[in-house]
């Protein structure tokens, strides 16, 4: 039989409820962010010294970039101040009116950055704050010295292993579907010569939805795969390496916006700045191996860092794609994909 509560347990119960409640809404300011190994250096590395400057606590909503983006949505921005996503998913927020203008007043060091990485979606919405691009990471001991050089030997059928194939969830994935669908009849408006093109190899093909492919690359089972350049290191002990097709690499801004609605925005505004101030940006590229926006930072020594860096080079030779025909035909792509890839 349950036991009534006296006075003095419903005190200390209402006690310890106020309390977790507290603790849930100490923080002051919460950011949307990327998960794992990469969220967790972000935080080591940039949140924790900004917190100790400001005397402030932020609290990190962290996880893939898909989840993060259908949570947005559908808390239509609730609990969440600024939010980090690439160029593409974030005008998807930006389209649902999701997304707060900026006051630039208030991020004096956007002056500091390339012309495309101020204001891609315009109106003083959100800065870019990094540059990424997806290429091809290989099997060195397959490949040798002649690495691969097109988003074409995807679909080889010669290869030792198979060849990695990110599921469309995957960020860039979109991306991928657009190069290919280009190189085979397609394009933008057409994504589906590219799901064809893949049907055809698909017996040659491993799908996958994280890094771990990365694994299999350098055990061998997978002879190649598409990777963003910051997650495969150069390493000599390794037999793994990148390289950058012949079509170009497939271009990804990184941004951070301000959540409409946010009762921390002046915050949200300053850690922004932050992120664009010369120390952090310099930071990104030695700490992180994230390529920077600010044109302050000297990029001369990119080419000979220990991860693969973009340089100013590589930057002019990837591909980006228009982001608000992407959002618009993201869930059409997806079911094709579902139609024509998944299902056969």
């Amino acid at each position: 039989m349950a036991k009534r509560m006296t006075s003095a347990m419903a005190a200390l119960l209402s006690f310890s409820i106020m309390s977790c409640a507290g603790a849930a809404n100490a923080a002051d300011l919460t950011i949307s962010l990327w998960g794992g190994g990469y969220g967790e250096r972000f935080t080591e590395h940039l949140i924790k010294p900004f917190e100790e400057a400001n005397g402030v606590e932020i609290a990190v909503d962290g996880g893939r970039s898909s989840e993060r983006l259908s949570k947005l949505i559908a808390t239509k921005g609730r609990g969440v101040d600024l939010v980090f996503l690439s160029d593409f998913q974030m005008y998807e927020a930006y389209s649902r009116g999701l997304i707060e203008g900026i006051d630039v007043a208030n991020v004096p060091n956007r002056a500091n950055l390339r012309d495309f990485a101020k204001d891609p979606f315009g109106g003083d919405t959100c800065p870019a704050f990094v540059v990424l691009g997806a290429g091809l990471a290989y099997n060195t001991d397959e490949f040798g010295d002649t690495p691969p050089s097109s988003w074409n030997d995807l679909l080889r059928t010669d290869l030792k292993g198979k060849a990695g194939y990110p599921d469309i969830g995957i960020s860039y994935a979109t991306l991928l579907a657009i190069q290919m669908a280009e190189m085979h009849g397609g394009g933008i408006d057409n994504v589906g010569a590219g799901f064809d093109a893949l049907n055809k190899s698909r017996d040659n093909l491993q799908f996958y939805a994280s890094r771990e492919i990365l694994e299999s690359v350098v055990r061998g089972d997978v002879s190649l795969t598409p990777q963003l350049n910051i997650f495969v290191r150069k390493n000599a002990d390794v037999p793994m390496a990148f390289a950058w097709p012949k079509e170009g690499g497939l271009g990804v801004l990184n941004l951070m916006c301000v959540v409409k609605g946010s009762k921390n925005a002046d915050l949200a505004e300053k850690f922004v700045n932050y992120m664009l101030s010369d120390e952090v940006q310099n930071k990104l590229l030695n700490t992180q191996g994230e390529t920077p926006v600010s044109a302050n930072v000297d990029m001369s020594g990119a080419a000979e860092m220990s991860r693969n860096v973009l340089t100013l080079e590589d930057i002019e030779k990837l591909n980006f794609w228009d982001t608000k025909t992407i959002s618009e035909n993201k869930a059409k792509w997806v079911e094709l994909w579902q139609e024509t890839v998944v299902a056969n």
